[in-house]
């Protein structure tokens, strides 16, 4: 399984140019990850994401993300996320592993929970050692007309060589729109620690997903900052095929 957690990992490393520097040492919380979701696999699968993002007023820089990711025993996920940027050097930014766990089943009165241990991995130019983190989350189904799931996120990872806690907390709901469409809506509040240099933001992150077959989704995303100047406008499109 890490074998061919690795193997698909290097393809993507060698067939796609990486990210500015500002990308490439961002934190798991940064805006300018912009627009992402959970990655939901079957028995024995691995699963493969490309997803491209360029900001309002860029020209000369696109940056992007691929992700792989497997089962873990006990119903667990194993993944590895590694951003890049094409810029006029390309640049791989900071690798992720992350490993995620499914703590209760969802029930009339119960949400779905699931935990995640993530350490960074210091592949970004400049990087100075890990960084571990966790994330906990919690979803229910409402099926409320339209209104299909809301959920709750929190993370906490560090930063710099102390080790300084930044956090990032979510609110989101997902949406029925056709058959073989759906979509979300995110309200994100970043909470980076003072020696990172980075100011509090506060996002919305509005998507589309289509099922173009059943092993094949495409993703659209706009993301903006609420607070005039802190963000610009970012939009993503990507692709994830199960394979």
């Amino acid at each position: 399984m890490l074998r061919n957690l690795v193997l698909v990992a290097a393809s993507l490393a060698l067939g796609f140019a990486p990210a500015p520097a500002r990308a490439a040492s961002a934190s798991p919380g940064d805006a300018a990850t912009g627009y992402q979701r959970t990655i939901e696999l079957g028995p024995n699968a691995i699963e493969l994401r490309v997803q491209q993002a360029r900001s309002a007023g860029s020209s000369d820089a696109l940056s992007g993300e691929g992700t792989v990711a497997t089962q873990l025993p006990g119903d667990g996920h194993l993944t590895l996320r590694l951003p890049y940027v094409v810029a006029q050097a390309p640049v791989v930014g900071t690798a992720q592993l992350a490993a995620s766990y499914s703590l209760a089943n969802e029930s009339p009165l119960v949400p779905s929970v699931a935990v995640a241990a993530h350490v960074d991995l210091p592949t970004a130019p400049g990087a100075r050692g890990a960084r571990p983190g966790v994330r906990a989350s919690a979803m229910k189904t409402l099926g409320l007309g339209v209104i299909d799931t809301v959920r709750v996120e929190s993370e906490l990872w560090t930063d710099g060589a102390t080790l300084t806690p930044s956090y990032r907390a979510l609110v989101g709901t997902t949406f029925r729109l056709l058959r073989t469409t759906s979509g979300s809506l995110e309200l994100v509040a970043l909470r980076p620690s003072a020696g990172t240099g980075a100011v509090n933001d506060n996002l919305v992150q509005l998507a589309v997903s289509h099922r173009l077959d059943p092993a094949t989704n495409l993703h659209f995303g706009v993301a903006a900052g609420l607070a005039y100047g802190v963000s610009p406008l970012r939009v993503t499109l990507g692709l994830d095929h199960r394979f």
